[in-house]
């Protein structure tokens, strides 16, 4: 008898230490798993986009803390550092509402570039615009409209080349307006650089010009920060 029960504590202590053993294995599968998710979780589509509108092949969430200052300007006026997740949500809701009380920057670590989100309300409902700017020498060097509900044929024009190109290479003025607004020969706002309205479609157009002008307005201490 005394012998079955030294065998069943052998046997005991041994299961236990293999146990023991397995455990510290077992945890750092666990967080090799957890990061090895981490590293290979999708890019949200905007984020890429976005790297792709300022020429960035971006292929995961690390890269783009890497490769990108997420920051935004608040609610009184101040920049702050944001991780980009809030970044998202940020953008997202101002293309939602057509304004936003805070501003979002997706700012180019190496090249002295940055995308900033500019909105409005066109003649249908929220427009925006995403604009590259040169913060050296403050010019706009790539713009894209973009809309939810404008018609074909008119306040979708914003997204042709032919309005778009209008707006390159104007050095931005953040106290008065860059760009005015030329329509059907009449000037309807006044600015620097005059852009030619789409044809038919003059609200859309006006909105269009004064998004743009109070968008840079809007972000006037960080581009002379």
């Amino acid at each position: 008898m005394k012998t079955i029960y030294q065998l069943l504590f052998i046997l005991l202590t041994l299961f236990w230490g293999c146990k023991q053993k397995a455990t510290p294995d077992q945890q750092s599968k666990t967080t090799d798993n957890d990061t090895e998710v981490a590293v290979k979780a999708p890019l949200p589509a905007i984020i890429k986009d976005l790297g792709q509108f300022a020429g960035l092949d971006i292929p995961d969430v690390i890269a783009a803390d890497q490769m990108v200052h997420f920051k935004k300007i608040n609610g009184i006026g101040d920049i702050e550092t944001i991780d980009y997740d809030t970044y998202l949500k940020l953008y997202q809701l101002i293309i939602k509402n057509g304004s936003g009380a805070e501003l979002p920057i997706f700012e180019l670590r190496e090249s002295g570039n940055t995308i900033l989100l500019v909105s409005g309300n066109g003649f249908a409902g929220p427009i925006w615009a995403k604009v590259l700017v040169d913060l050296s020498t403050q010019k706009i060097k790539k713009i894209e409209f973009d809309h939810r509900s404008e018609s074909e044929g008119y306040g979708a024009g914003i997204s042709a080349s032919s309005f778009k190109n209008q707006f390159m290479d104007a050095k931005l003025n953040v106290k008065a307006n860059t760009y005015g607004l030329a329509q059907t020969g009449q000037i309807l706002v006044e600015g620097m650089q005059v852009v030619d309205g789409i044809s038919g479609a003059t609200t859309t157009s006006r909105a269009a010009i004064g998004m743009v002008n109070a968008g840079m307005q809007k972000y006037a201490e960080y581009l002379m920060k």
